[in-house]
């Protein structure tokens, strides 16, 4: 499959040791140059995970420069401890792509009800930063880390024209095993 990628993003992803299975990828990072321009549509349930409450104060944004995803642990009802985990998330991702903190944006996807390993996610913002590429590979391995009980990746991309300028579009999705995501 070839994917027309956007320029100005790159990827990464890399086991940090929240999936049992260490061929797994649970840490994805995406770094984005400056003035990009990032939105959201979020949950309207009572209950949401802390990384929603985070992004819904920064979005929408016209200078995000870094996501930070994790799989395999959602960090929903986690009450204070995980809304400090979220925060601590977002630095060390911004720190690592020497951007600002509210120019970071953060999801977690996985298991409910359980605190996040950060001594085992803070370390990995900055090995993801390093590994950051903006290749097909680097794209793909990152729509695989956001996976938990899919199948496998799904992307998509396309390529146009307006005025004369070349616009590459990209995007990566995972299943929603949320019941009632209610958007």
């Amino acid at each position: 499959m070839d994917i027309s990628l956007p320029a100005g993003f790159q990827w990464s992803a890399l086991h940090c040791g929240i999936k049992q299975d260490a061929s797994c990828a649970d840490y994805v990072m995406v770094s984005c140059d400056a003035g990009t321009t990032g939105a959201g549509v979020y949950t309207r349930n009572r209950v949401f995970a802390a990384p929603v409450a985070w992004d819904r104060q920064r979005t929408p944004s016209t200078d995000v420069r870094v996501v930070v995803i994790n799989s395999g642990n959602a960090n929903a009802c986690t009450g204070q401890q995980g809304w400090q985990d979220v925060q601590a998330m977002a630095a060390s991702a911004a720190a690592a792509c020497e951007a600002q903190l509210d120019q970071a944006l953060v999801m977690s996807t996985g298991i409910i009800g359980e605190y996040l390993p950060m001594e085992k996610i803070l370390p990995a913002a900055g090995q993801a930063s390093a590994e950051l590429g903006n290749d097909q590979d680097a794209f793909m391995a990152a729509a695989s880390g956001i996976l938990t009980t899919d199948q496998g990746p799904k992307v998509a991309s396309t390529a146009l024209e307006i005025d004369g300028h070349q616009i590459r579009l990209a995007g990566m999705a995972k299943g929603a095993g949320m019941i009632g995501p209610n958007m």
